[in-house]
């Protein structure tokens, strides 16, 4: 085998790896949104219940600013790809 050959292999595997991973990423961030789009709405109901509808939007608004300082500057965990 030729090491240009070997290369285009190798490339192809990594670009295989890659593609894997990020279908993972891709089911994992999809499954989170759909349980925030179905237990979100009744958890937010009950503690407004509790609380009072501007306490909880601002329980809403703190998860909010922690996850956008969470993710990083590009939005990826790491800052990267």
């Amino acid at each position: 085998m030729t090491p240009r050959a070997a290369a285009g292999s190798y490339a192809r595997e990594t670009a295989s790896a890659v593609r894997s991973t990020c279908l993972v990423f891709v089911g994992v961030i999809t499954s989170i949104g759909y349980c925030g789009f179905v237990c979100g709405p009744p958890l937010l109901g009950a503690l407004a219940d509790r609380t009072g509808l501007a306490p909880a939007l601002l329980v809403v608004a703190a998860v909010m600013a922690a996850s956008l300082t969470l993710a990083g500057p590009e939005g990826h965990p790491a800052g990267r790809v």
